[in-house]
């Protein structure tokens, strides 16, 4: 288990019905997570929702005020069930259940990644350097990227025959019906497009900003979900990966 300083605490994201299963035989261990409690200032938007392969980032009430919690993918970890018997859950920070699902989707996608082009990575390689730093402020309020590419194969690496996109950016519900965080997603939406317009050999043909009870069964079965940060985050412990479905 990772050692845990003031303010951080691991969490379970096994699925609630192997936590309580009756035979410790079947189902003799427990998957968690650990969240950290990080400064204020170290609030990346580009970590919330599962954008970011390897870190998410969330925000939960504290005593006092909010707190800015990061997990690792690297420090999930597995636990004999059987020691679960032995302590009693804290109930302080409370997180909800719906943040609990998320994190076990993003935890799981790092196994079901959807695979684009590599000619088309390679394209959009460059144009996404920036990304990243841009959408700091504004990402938060972005809850995927899904592109739809014609043609979905690969390309020689003559620019001339480009890859035509259509792009759906999500975002909930709420956060378009804020002016604030309407005008934030509206900004990253620009972004997003912007890397892609200006990288050779992509043509966007349609960029959308929809909240996500407008993106429907049939879109997500047309397109791909597309985390640019697995393309324009580099280096350490940021090393490309390719993006997920």
């Amino acid at each position: 288990m990772p050692a845990l300083s003031g303010g951080d605490f691991a969490f379970i994201i096994s699925q609630d019905c192997d936590v309580v299963h009756h035979s410790l035989d079947e189902e003799p261990y427990v998957d968690l997570l650990v969240a950290r409690c990080v400064e204020k200032q170290r609030r990346d938007g580009n970590y919330f929702h599962g954008k970011n392969p390897r870190r998410y980032q969330f925000e939960l009430q504290g005593a006092h005020e909010t707190e800015v919690y990061e997990v690792w993918a690297a420090e999930r970890f597995t636990v004999e069930r059987g020691l679960l018997r032995e302590h009693t859950p804290s109930a302080t920070p409370a997180v909800p259940r719906h943040l609990i699902r998320e994190l076990a989707r993003w935890t799981a996608k790092r196994y079901r990644r959807a695979a684009f082009p590599d000619e088309f990575n390679r394209r959009v390689q460059g144009a996404l350097q920036g990304l990243t730093d841009r959408l700091k402020a504004t990402a938060e309020f972005i809850t995927g990227i899904y592109l739809r590419l014609d043609p979905h194969e690969e390309l020689p690496a003559n620019t001339s025959i480009r890859y035509r996109v259509l792009v759906w950016v999500t975002a909930t519900g709420e956060a378009l019906a804020n002016e604030q965080s309407q005008a934030k997603a509206i900004a990253a939406k620009s972004a997003i497009l912007q890397a892609l317009a200006n990288s050779p050999g992509i043509q966007v043909l349609e960029a959308e900003l929809v909240g996500e009870h407008q993106f429907s069964l049939q879109d997500l079965r047309n397109a791909l979900r597309w985390d640019y940060d697995y393309l324009s985050l580099r280096g350490g412990d940021e090393a490309s990966l390719p993006v997920e479905e």
